[in-house]
């Protein structure tokens, strides 16, 4: 799971990313709800749609089209790219 590499601070970076960026009905509750409480508070069926649903959102492609790399969702470049272009 890609939630489970990332740094507390980049899980809540991206875990608010995704909610501004509007993960509304059961998905962006159960966001909020590991935001507040942690992924531990979740039941299987809530773990079941973070997995499906908000996990794979938490990283995008690099905004540079010849880079392959992904990022924390919310930013533009990767952290190679951001060096040159950032």
């Amino acid at each position: 799971m890609i939630y489970e590499t990332l740094t507390e601070e980049d899980q809540e970076e991206a875990l608010k990313e995704l909610i501004e960026a509007g993960l509304d009905g059961a998905a962006g509750g159960i966001a909020k709800l590991v935001l507040a409480e942690g992924l531990d508070s979740l039941t299987k069926k809530q773990l079941s749609v973070f997995k499906n649903h908000v996990d794979p959102s938490l990283m995008e492609g690099c905004y540079n089209q010849q880079c392959s790399n992904q990022t924390l969702a919310g930013r533009q470049y990767c952290d190679s790219c951001a060096i040159r272009f950032g």
